[in-house]
């Protein structure tokens, strides 16, 4: 009997997304509110995903290849851009645990294998600085593996964290992103009702009117598809010591964060100081 050799190429762009959508999904039907830089990376994804469909049609299986190719019209690269974590919101403790449930049971269906870890301290989405101590917050870590074959190949692993966030008791009215929001891109929420500006970012947007915070929502957006915000925490300055290090701990690390970004560089155009490479000084 003749060896057979077939080959099989996987497009973990695709398979992320895929996943993450179901994720995304789910989490909405169950009353939750997505926030962050999930709701951010789809805002522009979606963007140059609707100026590619415009030049080269609908998605196929015979154009597939070209569109999760970032090389392939590079002007729209972005439309392949997929969130590195998801942050979802839940104003009931029971919805949030029938969310967990859900998603157990489907990464159970589809062999994907999940952790919870719940007392994750080093991890910025589990740091009382940034969601406070009036919120719980559970992390589930997903990851796919794929084109693993017994005795042959151990696969590729696709991992993304879910963080799933819900008052304590006694602080029910607190919403994403609890009036403590780092850049102006990640104002942007995601319900039922579909993406919004969310009324609780503790900036100068929250006292604006609705025309005022429509026109405003629009420059944030266009600033976004071309990968360039606002840091936030500058306006607390007013009120908060400046130059203390817990201050400027958090704030380089929500900055340093955003600039790492590997795929898509980030401006951020209101920083009182100059980035430079330390080595080009030596």
């Amino acid at each position: 009997m003749a060896n057979t050799v077939r080959r099989q190429t996987y497009n973990f762009a695709q398979i992320k997304r895929d996943v993450q959508n179901v994720v995304k999904a789910r989490a909405i039907n169950q009353n939750g509110i997505i926030f962050g830089g999930a709701v951010r990376d789809e805002i522009i994804a979606d963007h140059y995903n609707r100026i590619y469909k415009q030049l080269h049609g609908t998605i196929d299986a015979k154009n597939q290849k070209n569109y999760w190719d970032a090389s392939f019209h590079p002007e729209t690269a972005a439309r392949i851009l997929n969130a590195e974590d998801i942050d979802v919101f839940f104003s009931k403790s029971e919805e949030s645990s029938e969310f967990i449930k859900n998603i157990k049971q489907m990464c159970k269906d589809e062999d994907i294998k999940v952790v919870m870890n719940n007392n994750n301290n080093d991890d910025p989405s589990t740091n009382p600085r940034r969601y406070g101590q009036s919120l719980c917050v559970k992390k589930l870590t997903l990851t796919i593996n794929v084109g693993k074959i017994p005795f042959s190949t151990r696969g590729y692993d696709i991992e993304f964290d879910v963080d799933v966030v819900t008052p304590r008791i006694g602080f029910s009215s607190v919403q994403p992103p609890f009036r403590n929001v780092d850049f102006l891109c990640n104002t942007f929420i995601k319900t039922k009702q579909g993406i919004t500006l969310s009324s609780q970012t503790g900036t100068y947007l929250d006292n604006l009117s609705f025309i005022d915070r429509t026109r405003e929502s629009l420059k944030i957006m266009e600033d976004m598809v071309q990968f360039k915000t606002y840091f936030c925490k500058f306006e607390k300055l007013r009120t908060a010591e400046p130059g203390t290090c817990k201050f400027n701990k958090d704030s380089f690390k929500r900055i340093n964060k955003l600039l790492k970004k590997e795929h898509f560089e980030w401006t951020i155009c209101n920083l009182p100081f100059e980035i430079q490479d330390r080595k080009s000084n030596v």
